[in-house]
């Protein structure tokens, strides 16, 4: 069985902070959804630093190296930062 843990951080890493876990990455996604939106909102309204949250998947307290991304209230998919990476590369 995989756990889901949803880490809270602004780029620098003594910044983490795990924030919610479940066991259904569902239920972990839908709520990096609304954090990072309030987040946003928050940062706009204060001009503050942007938080950004990432989901990692864990098996028997092991990261097994997946990760998704979430900002804005959206999710940074792979696609995007491939798209990116070709962008900078060129």
């Amino acid at each position: 069985m995989y756990i889901y843990k949803l880490n809270k951080y602004s780029g620098a890493i003594e910044d983490e902070d795990v924030v919610f876990v479940h066991e259904d990455e569902n239920v972990v996604a839908q709520k990096a959804l609304e954090l990072s939106k309030e987040d946003n909102d928050y940062a706009r309204q204060y001009d503050i630093g942007i938080w950004s949250y990432r989901m990692e998947r864990w098996k028997d307290g092991v990261h097994d190296g997946k990760w998704r991304f979430f900002n804005n209230g959206k999710e940074f998919t792979n696609t995007l930062r491939e798209s990116l990476l070709r962008c900078w590369m060129n």
